[in-house]
């Protein structure tokens, strides 16, 4: 399995606070060593600590 060398995340506008319900949007970059086979790739939802 390839090695994980970069993995960023980059929202469209620079808030540093969304409220409920709020849309945000921007990239997700993730760059491995050798490539990865993948089924299918689904959306996620995360939450980033204060």
């Amino acid at each position: 399995m390839g090695k994980l060398q970069e993995f960023d995340i980059t929202f469209a506008n620079n808030k540093v606070v969304y409220g409920p319900g709020e849309s945000i949007s921007g990239t997700v970059k993730i760059r491995t060593g050798s490539p990865l086979h993948f089924r299918n790739v689904s959306e996620f939802m995360f939450l980033l600590p204060p």
